[in-house]
């Protein structure tokens, strides 16, 4: 089988070792690409694809739908994550669908549903599904007074705990008002504020679809290693940087 690894190169890893961050983002240029992929991981994707199946690689800039096209193959291995805008994730898909080649992971719609939190949790809560309570904030004079502390910010349209530092815990109104700020003034969108959920985190990884789903064996997030005295949640120091040293 033919298949094309699609993927997003992160520009500093092309030339050099990654280094991880050595401290949460100030500006939103900080973790542009913390969504991307290193060359190592990319290598190794591409070596365990390769061990049973002849693969090409497409990086997922402006040339890939070209690519796509010129190469035909019989799959996409899709771990690209996009760059610009809310749909991101869902652009290779969308690609592919118009060219009429299958691919790993979830069609557009999904994707771009659940990289946008706020439109998750509104679906979530229509099916009766349990959801912490929350608000969308666009403005300070927005900020919530009706939800219970403590809360947790975060973006609406990140992913890879962008914006979800360990300062994302907040316990009191004034702590508060400084995340929000922090999110609308960083990231320069709405900010999301919901009641923390506390308890253990799991990771359920799935393949196949309908009656032929497979269940991966299921991860959980060791959050008694995280630093002495940092808020139990996998915030982008936990993910970025503690995990690193």
């Amino acid at each position: 089988m033919h298949i094309v690894l699609a993927f997003n190169l992160r520009e500093e890893s092309a030339v050099a070792d990654d280094q991880p961050p050595s401290e949460p983002p100030s500006l939103p240029t900080e973790d542009l690409y913390a969504e991307w992929d290193d060359i190592h991981t990319i290598r190794a994707v591409e070596a365990a694809l390769a061990s049973r199946h002849q693969v090409s690689l497409v990086n997922a800039d402006l040339e890939a739908f070209a690519r796509f096209r010129a190469l035909q193959p019989d799959l996409v291995f899709n771990i690209a994550e996009g760059l610009h805008g809310a749909s991101r994730e869902a652009q290779i898909p969308a690609m592919l669908d118009m060219l009429g080649i299958p691919y790993t992971g979830s069609d557009p719609v999904t994707l771009g549903i659940c990289l946008d939190k706020r439109r998750t949790k509104e679906i979530l809560s229509c099916h009766r599904i349990a959801t912490p309570r929350f608000a969308v904030v666009s403005s300070l004079s927005d900020i919530p007074a009706r939800l219970r502390y403590p809360l947790i910010v975060k973006p609406t349209l990140e992913g890879s705990s962008k914006g979800v530092t360990d300062k994302a815990l907040v316990h009191d109104r004034k702590a508060l008002v400084r995340q929000v700020e922090w999110v609308l003034t960083t990231y320069g969108q709405p900010a999301l504020v919901e009641e923390f959920l506390p308890g253990r985190e799991f990771t359920v990884a799935m393949l196949g679809n309908g009656e032929d789903i497979q269940v991966l064996p299921i991860v959980e997030i060791n959050l008694h290693t995280l630093p002495a005295g940092v808020n139990p949640i996998y915030s982008f120091e936990a993910k970025w940087i503690w995990d690193q040293e």
